[in-house]
């Protein structure tokens, strides 16, 4: 077994469509390959899959709370990617906790936000690290559910426990306050930074660890205000630029249940 594996990765190298229907579940799929192993292959330089590759995780990204848009989150092992489907309700289609195969062939392997993509090729220009599939023919001709459904676990991190080989993976923080620059509380649309509540505001620099949460303007709570008490933040982990900075660690909620008042 051990000798296929490598062989099959020896070959790596060089208008939007409705998803309301639950995917058929199909078995027969032979999975060759890991998302560990896709994560330690991709070098930082984007590249096509040219090998009948396969690999498989557990959904673990919901569109239901309009957050995610096009896209789904996998993870196995302790690795994640994103399969940049271009479709909307997914969560009928694919629901959390669901199991896929994804076929990798002819796919382009990349990373945005410090999260392993795979989609088309992007155009020249388009500033994109890979472009949508853009219709569920082409979803089904990659992804394919085999069958079982699990309630997906986060991981519990600590900020100052967090690194970029984490990036992707559902994550939760416990005991977390809002530290907003000024004195005001705000609405949850954008970025808004949050510490372990056991940091107080005499302690609260620009270095502290932290987190930023990332609600799209188009999300069912992005107008709800940021409570003020300490709460549970749950997501997918994510890396780049926030409150005019880069390298801060972002955390992109699936819904309002994944930001908890705690008690």
């Amino acid at each position: 077994m051990r000798r296929l594996l490598i062989f099959a990765l020896s070959f790596l190298s060089g208008c939007y469509d409705s998803a309301d229907a639950p995917a058929e579940e199909r078995r027969e799929t032979t999975v060759n390959a890991t998302l560990a192993d896709l994560r330690r292959l991709y070098a930082g330089i984007p590249f096509e899959v040219t090998g009948d590759i396969v690999v498989a995780g557990c959904v673990t990204s919901s569109d239901e709370g309009r957050n995610f848009y096009g896209s789904l989150v996998v993870e196995d092992g302790g690795a994640a990617v994103e399969i940049m489907t271009g479709t909307d309700r997914l969560f009928n289609r694919y629901p959390p906790g669901c199991r896929l195969a994804v076929r990798l062939q002819g796919l382009t392997v990349a990373e945005q936000y410090g999260v392993l993509q795979l989609g088309r090729k992007p155009a020249p220009g388009s500033g994109y690290a890979t472009d949508y599939l853009g219709s569920q023919a082409a979803v089904d001709r990659v992804v394919v559910r085999t069958g079982g459904r699990t309630e997906p676990e986060a991981c519990v991190v600590r900020c100052p426990e967090l690194t970029q080989a984490m990036c992707g993976r559902l994550v939760r923080f416990e005991r977390m306050r809002y530290a907003p620059d000024g004195l005001d509380d705000a609405l949850w649309g954008g970025y808004r930074r949050f510490v372990e509540a056991s940091v107080s505001d005499d302690e609260l620099t620009d270095d502290t660890p932290a987190v930023y949460v990332y609600t799209r303007s188009y999300a069912d709570w992005a107008g709800a205000q940021v409570p003020l008490r300490p709460l549970a933040l749950t997501g997918i982990l994510q890396y780049g630029k926030a409150d005019g900075r880069s390298g801060r660690y972002l955390l992109k909620p699936r819904c309002e249940h994944d930001l908890e008042i705690c008690d």
